[in-house]
């Protein structure tokens, strides 16, 4: 029994290393075309189609000179969903759902939503459904658009349109991303009051390593999101980049591709085998050995993973001073499970919340798994907007 269990495990592991490893040599061939293409290159000052703020009238956010800025994707989601099974090349009556997304905004709106009223660095069209997403932002959820978007009218508001089954699973998707490669650096008048700059992978490499070198001039703590495996892997190939980062929030899968892929071996079905494993000093796992290699790769000094792990939790891997710790923080029980797509950027806003306010990162990560099953059990938009109701460890 024990050598049936091995071989499957082993040929999922292989299918496992394939997929990802196609989907890294995707991300890494579009990145040089759009290198080779000058997506990169972007000018520093806008040109006729595109601004770096708007010239609207009225005060904004960004007044109070925020201690964390975000700098990432928005992105429109449409969904569309069968009523019955899919019928292709032709007209299938269902439902159809429109609503803002993108790792970077949603990020930025929980921070919005728990108070802290974040600058939000991003790419928006001069179309309809960009300026809808950012007076979401700039009006209901306390985040300062306005003052740092560069708002393009040559590219469409980054939208992803989603055709799923009748029973849930995604069919066939179309993601309209080109608006990505505009996203903006922050300034350094901005950086200047900054406690923290959150970065989601969604930015070409360039742009990440311009912003996170920045950062570090400014004595600002530079926090990555890696969004997907392929944008995970992609960014790790910078060393640049991975040697200004402090804390980085990658899933399994993510911090597998960080580490190297296939050079590191182990499955998500042995999670919790490695959890209970994981204060044992003497002893190696995946999870382990890939954080190590991802922190020795990250800030020198001091470098944090907060590796998520779905319904088991967090893991916190820290390195300070050369020594690796690790603390485990299983994951808060939902009322229900309604739409799991938004705790992951629910959990990592939360997180950020917290330690810019004082607490520490225990603390802040109890925080942060309550926030993610909130999100969880609200189904309705990736953010719960009730998430200022969470109140921090003694307050």
């Amino acid at each position: 029994k024990s050598q049936g269990k091995s071989l499957r495990s082993n040929v999922a592991l292989v299918k496992r290393n394939a997929e990802v490893g196609s989907q890294i040599a995707v991300a890494i061939a579009n990145e040089r075309f759009m290198r080779e293409e000058g997506f990169k290159t972007l000018p520093n000052e806008p040109s006729a189609n595109e601004s770096n703020s708007s010239s609207g009238t009225g005060e904004t956010i960004g007044a109070a000179k925020p201690k964390v800025i975000v700098m990432g994707g928005s992105v429109v989601d449409y969904v569309a969903t069968p009523d019955q099974e899919l019928i292709l090349y032709t007209s299938n009556p269902g439902k159809c759902t429109e609503s803002d997304g993108g790792v970077g905004r949603n990020i930025a709106e929980a921070l919005g939503r728990l108070q802290s009223k974040p600058l939000f660095c991003t790419a928006i069209g001069l179309d309809d459904r960009g300026n809808s997403l950012v007076q979401n932002l700039e009006v209901n959820c306390n985040v300062d658009v306005k003052s740092a978007a560069k708002f393009v009218n040559s590219a469409r508001t980054a939208s992803y349109l989603a055709v799923l089954c009748e029973s849930g699973d995604l069919h066939t998707a179309i993601a309209d991303m080109e608006m990505n490669t505009y996203i903006p650096v922050p300034s350094d008048e901005a950086l200047q009051s900054a406690d923290i700059l959150v970065m989601d992978a969604n930015a070409p490499v360039e742009t990440l390593l311009n912003a996170s070198n920045a950062a570090m001039k400014a004595n600002v703590k530079v926090f990555l999101e890696p969004t997907s495996v392929p944008k995970a892997a992609v960014a790790t190939n910078s060393e640049g980049l991975m040697q200004n980062i402090t804390y980085a929030s990658p899933n399994y899968d993510e911090l597998l591709a960080m580490a190297g892929g296939s050079s590191v071996q182990g499955e998500v079905d042995d999670i919790e085998l490695q959890l209970h494993d994981l204060e044992q000093s003497g002893s190696i796992s995946p999870l382990k050995t890939a954080a190590e290699i991802v922190l020795r790769r990250m800030k020198e000094d001091e470098s944090y993973l907060l590796i998520t792990l779905g319904k088991y939790g967090v893991v916190l891997a820290s390195k300070r001073n050369g020594s690796f710790q690790y603390s485990y923080i299983p994951s808060s029980t939902p009322s229900s499970i309604e739409n799991v797509t938004g705790a992951g950027d629910t959990l990592c806003g939360a997180f950020v919340h917290s330690i810019t306010n004082g607490y520490n990162h225990i603390e802040a990560l109890h925080f942060a798994v309550q926030a993610a099953a909130l999100s969880v059990s609200w189904g309705k938009s990736a953010i719960p907007p009730h998430l200022e109701e969470l109140t921090l460890i003694g307050q």
